[in-house]
């Protein structure tokens, strides 16, 4: 009863810490200086970003053209795999980018698992200190933590964001997860160009009709474009507005020091005053 009347009021609260100030801020101290000491013991991680817009793929005056010309022909071109309507792909390609297949052939060709999870590699003897990680992991790792892109609404720009404890690493991997996307989706524009190819060029054999040849032809032609246009341009998919650059090393966006000083000073103020509270009733019992 006597601890809850001492601690009834603000006015009592504060008058026992001062009390038992020495008590209270020496806690107070320790905890403070052990959350800014973590923080400068963690390691820094840095963000690099590159500035993207979606490359056109195909419309303008062209497109309208062979839309009015082959609106007869949109069943062949749907088993052709074309798509004559308005293309924006930036969407799958957005997908595409953060997806498993694409993140975990990327760190296979870069040799990146030892170095995602450096604290599990020893360096000296070359081997995991523990069970291997796994693919899923390294995979959650990069498109949770690592890897992020982000869209703006209004101006449809998109940010490609790496974070990591390397600033060089980080700029290095923003630009050829790009370079990377905008060649595998040049390549397989030309597959699925030359696979449409096959097929209307097989079916343009079995029809005697000149308008529907005609159409055919104007569809090949679409796709004959379509590779010439992906040989032509590397930036594919994405177009590159600023290319990522390495952040200046006092440049990290983690951990935020002055969040862990904050929080060391409220916990340093809760378990200062669990201190003293204990010393009290100690006194209290003892007296």
């Amino acid at each position: 009863m006597q601890a809850e009347k001492e601690f009834s009021t603000l006015e009592d609260t504060l008058s026992l810490i001062g009390r038992y100030r020495i008590l209270f801020f020496s806690v107070l101290i320790i905890t403070v200086s052990a959350a800014t000491g973590l923080a400068f013991w963690l390691d820094k991680f840095y963000r690099a970003e590159t500035l993207l817009v979606a490359a056109e793929q195909q419309g303008g005056a062209d497109q309208a053209s062979l839309l009015g010309g082959l609106a007869g022909l949109g069943g062949l071109a749907d088993l052709a795999g074309i798509n004559l309507g308005p293309q924006d792909k930036s969407f799958e390609h957005s997908a595409v980018l953060t997806s498993y297949s694409f993140l975990t052939s990327f760190l296979d060709d870069e040799d990146l698992m030892t170095e995602l999870f450096y604290r599990d590699w020893n360096e000296d003897n070359q081997e995991w200190r523990g069970e291997p990680p796994e693919y899923w992991d390294a995979y959650l790792l990069l498109a949770e933590e690592i890897v992020s892109l982000d869209r703006d609404p209004e101006s449809g720009l998109l940010a490609l964001s790496v974070e990591w404890r390397d600033p060089r690493l980080a700029a290095d991997w923003a630009n050829k997860l790009v370079a990377r996307l905008n060649a595998q989706t040049r390549a397989r524009a030309i597959a699925e160009a030359e696979k449409s190819i096959a097929y209307l060029t097989s079916e343009l054999g079995k029809t005697s009709i000149l308008g529907v040849q005609q159409g055919i032809n104007d569809l090949i032609e679409s796709q004959i474009n379509q590779i010439m246009l992906a040989n032509v341009r590397e930036e594919f998919a994405f177009r590159v507005i600023d290319s990522a650059i390495p952040p200046s090393l006092d440049d990290h966006v983690r951990p935020i020091r002055w969040l862990f000083s904050l929080a060391g000073i409220i916990l340093g103020i809760v378990f200062g005053s669990f201190a003293v509270a204990i010393r009290a009733s100690k006194v209290r019992k003892q007296s």
